[in-house]
This record gives C-alpha cells, sequence and structure tokens, in this order.
C-alpha cells in the first residue's frame, strides 16, 4: 500500500505516548502513528480525537520528521475550543487519536542565517525547523520566543497562570 493509500479517507490511527502539562491550558502530545507520517517543518496536519468525531482541527508538527516517527503537537486549550480543550484536559497516553495528512507548503531552508520569531504555541512549526538547521552540517540559526511578562500574574496577562504547577515563588523568570 502506498503512502498516499495509507493517508487518505479517515487519516490514520496515532497512539498518545506522551502528554506533558508544561503550564496551564498547555500540553504536549507525543504522537506515534500507526504509519510514518510524511511532513516538512511548518505544515499542518489535521488531528481528531474520538471525543469528538468529524470535528478536525489542525496543528503544525513541532518537530522534523525523526528516525522513530514520532510526531509532537503543541496544543493550547482555547476558550469554546472543545477539540483543544479535549486534548489539553482529557486526553491520556495509550489514547488514540487520528492523523491526517500534512499539508501546506511548509518552511524552506535558504542559504545563509535563520532569525526565527515566535510566540506562545506558535513557536512548534519554527521548533521543527530548527531540528532541521540543526541536522544541516554548517548552518546556523537563532530562534528569539515571545511571550507575556513573566512577573505578571494575571492569567490575561502573564505567567504563572492559575494552575500552572510553578508557583510564583518558584518560578526562576518572575521578576522579584
Amino acid at each position: 500500500m502506498s503512502a498516499a493509500e495509507v493517508w487518505a479517507g479517515d487519516g490514520v490511527p496515532a497512539r498518545v505516548i506522551g502528554h506533558d502539562r508544561p503550564c496551564a491550558g498547555i500540553a504536549v502530545l507525543t504522537l506515534r502513528p500507526w504509519a510514518r507520517l510524511p511532513h516538512r517543518p511548518g505544515q499542518a496536519v489535521p488531528v481528531q480525537t474520538p471525543r469528538h468525531p468529524g470535528r478536525w482541527r489542525w496543528y503544525s508538527p513541532a518537530n522534523a520528521p525523526r528516525p522513530d516517527g514520532t510526531v509532537e503537537l503543541h496544543v493550547r486549550a482555547v476558550a469554546a475550543g472543545t477539540v483543544s480543550g479535549g486534548l489539553v484536559q482529557d486526553v491520556r497516553p495509550g489514547d488514540l487519536l487520528r492523523l491526517g495528512p500534512a499539508r501546506d507548503t511548509g518552511l524552506h531552508l535558504r542559504d545563509g542565517d535563520l532569525l526565527l520569531v515566535a510566540g506562545g504555541t506558535g513557536l512548534a512549526p519554527l521548533r521543527a525547523l530548527v531540528e532541521q538547521v540543526a541536522a544541516t552540517p554548517g548552518r546556523t540559526s537563532r530562534c528569539t520566543s515571545a511571550g507575556r511578562p513573566p512577573w505578571s500574574t494575571s492569567p490575561a496577562a502573564g505567567c504563572p497562570s492559575p494552575g500552572c504547577p510553578r508557583a510564583a515563588s518558584t518560578c526562576p523568570t518572575r521578576r522579584p
């Protein structure tokens, strides 16, 4: 069976093998698809959870293709987002999700150095590109991530968010 045939139709099952919660409202999911997911950094992949059949949401893998075939997704729960909220709050290692084929053109490397700037979970496709650059001899890159001010305790304005595992007194980036 060709890769196109494998990825046609309702997608391919992918087992959740890791579910990390670095902060409230964010999950880092590590998935092992039942068939290798052909993708390039910057492409988007449709994801479906059995809790919401027929509702596909698009995420950019946060890794370049890996030898073991695993895919890492960074998911932020959004207000009224039943799929993103379910992926962050309810999905556990061992659960099955469905992945569709990667789309979009992805990010392409050109000669010269790279300056990559992102904020929040928008860092995911750039992280994948940095992994690709790191595997390319003679290439350098700089990646800058922006976020809310680390000294703010307001959920709308900064870290630590309510429910964040790091209390304000232990947050290493908190302003004194």
